[in-house]
């Protein structure tokens, strides 16, 4: 049952590593169901892909403006975006298309420096 959940994950984040690695790449529109797709599985496995960073953590889609908590605590760093660009930054890409992080300057930090993903 994990691996159903993971590996459509992992093949996007994959794929897109392939994709970005091509001069002259650009974003891509996904369909709004693969869209919520990510979302889901963003909110299920979120918290184990931004554990290192222990930092209190919020995601907020921009899209639909939906938010989720990843970990708890007070004064988090919510960091927004699209589902497919929320994933690869959670999984440790900084070179992600559109994501904006806000809260704490320190905790931004500790976020962005720290190892990301599974």
């Amino acid at each position: 049952m994990v691996d159903d959940r993971v590996n459509p994950v992992e093949f996007f984040v994959h794929h897109e590593d392939l994709r970005r690695a091509q001069p002259g790449w650009q974003p891509r529109a996904l369909t709004r169901h693969d869209e919520d797709v990510l979302w889901t599985m963003l909110r299920l496995l979120g918290r184990g892909l931004v554990a290192r960073a222990r930092v209190p953590v919020r995601i907020e889609r921009t899209d639909t403006h939906e938010t989720a908590t990843l970990r708890r605590g007070d004064e988090p760093v919510t960091v927004h975006g699209l589902p497919s660009e929320l994933v690869l930054f959670l999984h440790g890409r900084d070179e992600t298309f559109g994501v904006d992080l806000t809260g704490p300057l320190d905790r931004i930090a500790r976020l962005r420096g720290a190892e990301r993903g599974i």
